[in-house]
């Protein structure tokens, strides 16, 4: 398991009301425990040396379309989590970082959030990124905006220069992309950073998903072969 650790994994993370169902308790209840299983995963991963963990977290959509009340509830967990778990992030050396437009959610978890960046900022063993009302569309849209106002002319856009407007600018893009709950689409998630991610589809819920099942997929991974084309 030594050769070939990947340097960066997205999950997206689907499966917590479905668990909740499952288990015969409320949608809050399975947010709840799929914050919980976060946690576990961000060890694992600093276990394994992998420098970059992406979770999708909340996407546009769901922000919009969700029903209120869970809406409100997600919040809550979000500040919670902001809360009680940066002691654990700060002893795992964990950086934070949102990706997505956090400016539309009450000021109370905006304040939690950027908070927890600004105290993680200067940890280097691993990277959490949070992508929090995100969209990949809208993400290269915004990108897009902002050449347009630094003035860059054309001639000067190339793939390495317009990956700088993004909101992984300056890191490498995920090598695996993980999604639980058993559907086969990335569902407007990280559109341009995954152009040659591996794809791992499983039918494990979030909240159960347990390093064991990881590391099968560590040991898949290790044995396919990129050819980017060759």
């Amino acid at each position: 398991m030594k050769k070939n650790i990947p340097q960066h994994i997205a999950f997206i993370m689907d499966g917590n009301r479905r668990w909740a169902k499952k288990n015969k308790l409320s949608s809050i209840n399975g947010h709840k425990k799929g914050a919980q299983n976060l946690e576990k995963i961000i060890i694992w991963a600093g276990k394994k040396k992998i420098k970059t963990i992406t979770v999708y977290a909340l996407s546009s959509e769901n922000f919009t379309k969700r029903s209120k009340t869970e809406i409100n509830y997600l919040m809550k967990l979000l500040k919670n989590f902001m809360l009680k778990k940066k002691d654990v992030l700060q002893k795992h050396g964990a950086q934070l970082n949102i990706l997505g437009d956090i400016s539309v959610f009450p000021k109370d978890v905006t304040t939690e959030i950027e908070n927890c960046v600004r105290d993680l900022k200067d940890n280097k063993k691993i990277i959490l990124n949070m992508a929090l009302n995100y969209g990949g569309r809208a993400e290269i849209v915004n990108a897009t905006k902002n050449i347009i106002k630094e003035n860059i002319s054309p001639t000067q856009i190339t793939e390495e220069n317009f990956a700088k407007f993004l909101y992984t600018k300056k890191q490498s893009d995920p090598e695996i992309l993980i999604r639980t709950g058993g559907d086969l689409r990335i569902s407007n998630f990280l559109l341009w950073q995954l152009a040659y991610s591996e794809l791992f589809f499983t039918n494990t819920l979030w909240p159960d998903l347990k390093e064991t099942e990881l590391e099968k997929i560590l040991l898949d991974y290790q044995k396919r072969q990129k050819r980017y084309g060759k």
